[in-house]
């Protein structure tokens, strides 16, 4: 017997500390940064309203992106769930994610269950299948450093740690797939496996990543700081690895260019991170809006093939993990 489907409780001591932290993150970055003030101000200034539209679309490109990538990787687990859910629900993440990297996860799968009830899939798969898809995504993030260590003064091991440890987590959820192949929490490493599914996640996951790069590299051009894209992507690398901190995504796009361009000119750089950091929040206001009004529209439409049929049917690269 497996065990018990638990949804995750997102209770108020998981929200406060988050907050906290974030509030602590952003307050400390500030206080750092006081006395570039009139600096950072002119230097955003300079930024046209097309730029901004231009970032906030960028954003809002990656946001649907990563959406479609982990519809991929569920759908390879062998449950085909609406797109009105799955947006939705991933809306939550990107929202929570704004203020701390570690509640968005269970954010997400928290109002997957509260949509679904009793239906596939469960807690315990879900979880596999972000697991699966992050993997994918740190193996290419490593690949990007490497390629990036050519264009800045990077110290070698940092890319070198970052595949070794990519490669070392595939290595072990290949092994637990072929272990356990026929236990239903498993099958979220079927995106992992089969090339099939690999293979487009990974063609979304390079849309992500040109998005987000050229997003940086609009920044930094916008505030005057002529970089090369090896720089900007070092950034996007930073920034995420950054925003999985306890203080979330809000001060993370600022540090990263400070800790590259920092030496060029804080206020500059502090002003590339400060414009990709209101371009992340606007796009994902506008992304939670909107898939939350479609959610809430096409409701009944969605809702009623399921109720009929409890289980997703299983799609034919799936069912071969299995036997």
């Amino acid at each position: 017997m497996s065990a018990p489907d638990v949804t995750p409780r997102l209770s108020v001591r998981r929200w406060v500390l988050p907050i906290a932290a974030a509030v602590v993150g952003v307050g400390v970055l500030a206080y750092a940064l006081r006395g570039y003030g009139d600096e950072i101000r002119s230097a955003t200034q300079e930024a046209s309203a097309g730029v901004l539209l231009a970032l906030t679309g960028l954003s809002l490109i990656a946001l649907i992106l990563r959406t479609e990538m982990w519809r991929v990787a569920v759908r390879a687990s062998g449950h085909d769930l609406p797109r009105t859910e799955l947006h939705a629900a991933n809306s939550a993440t990107f929202t929570v994610s704004l203020v701390n990297g570690y509640v968005g996860p269970a954010a997400k799968i928290y109002v997957l269950r509260k949509m679904r009830g009793d239906r596939e899939p469960r807690v315990a798969q879900l979880v596999v299948t972000d697991f699966a898809a992050g993997l994918l995504e740190v193996l290419t993030a490593g690949a990007l450093v490497i390629a990036a260590a050519f264009a800045v003064d990077l110290p070698w091991w940092i890319p070198v740690a970052l595949v070794v440890g990519g490669l070392s987590l595939l290595g072990v959820a290949i092994a637990s797939h072929r272990r356990w192949e026929h236990h239903p929490a498993v099958h979220g490493l079927n995106v992992v496996v089969h090339s099939y599914y690999r293979y487009r996640l990974l063609i979304l996951l390079a849309g992500v990543f040109l998005s987000q790069i050229l997003r940086t590299w609009i920044a930094l051009q916008a505030v005057d700081i002529h970089s090369s894209i090896g720089a900007a992507t070092l950034i996007f690398v930073l920034t995420g690895v950054l925003g999985a901190l306890p203080t979330g995504l809000a001060a993370a796009p600022t540090t990263a260019s400070l800790l590259v361009f920092g030496r060029d000119g804080v206020g500059a750089a502090a002003a590339s991170g400060v414009l990709v950091t209101v371009s992340l929040f606007a796009a994902t206001i506008l992304y939670t809006v909107v898939v939350a009004a479609i959610y809430v529209l096409r409701r009944p439409r969605a809702s009623a093939p399921e109720a009929q049929s409890p289980e997703a049917p299983s799609y034919a690269p799936a069912r071969r993990a299995t036997r």
